[in-house]
């Protein structure tokens, strides 16, 4: 099982092991996976058995999240982060862009900003809920 690594900086308010709720970092991890899902799904990407996504580490004062994505993956992970990065998540399903909204949300509520810093074909993504509330006329 061959995997590739994104690296997510979560910064804000009480980004701190101590103030941020398992649930608000599940919540993240499991829409960040559903996105992956439903757009590789609709790519005709086999998923198999092995985890599409695991957390391998927190680093940075617990703000940066490692994620481990299958390499079969990649297209899927690339298709999001470019959707994020052209200010435009039409491109992915349905499922995938509610997905992504969920990021938003929870980031727009904690009042904390989500980046992905190091992702498949774009090395520096902007600000998941900027792009998205600007895309959302908020």
């Amino acid at each position: 099982m061959e995997q590739r690594t994104i690296q997510v900086e979560i910064s804000g308010e009480g980004v701190h092991p101590n103030t941020t709720p398992i649930k608000v970092l599940t919540s993240f991890l499991n829409a960040l996976e559903q996105a992956v899902t439903e757009t590789a799904t609709e790519k005709g990407i086999e998923l198999g058995e092995d985890p599409i996504l695991a957390l391998t580490d927190i680093s940075e004062g617990s703000n940066r999240l490692h994620i481990a994505f299958l390499l079969a993956v990649l297209p899927a992970v690339g298709q999001i982060t470019q959707a994020i990065s052209s200010n435009d998540i039409t491109s992915l399903p349905y499922k995938a862009q509610h997905e992504v909204r969920k990021i938003a949300e929870i980031a727009t509520e904690r009042k904390h900003s989500i980046r992905f810093v190091s992702a498949p074909l774009y090395r520096a993504c902007p600000k998941v809920q900027d792009r998205l509330l600007r895309m959302m006329g908020r």
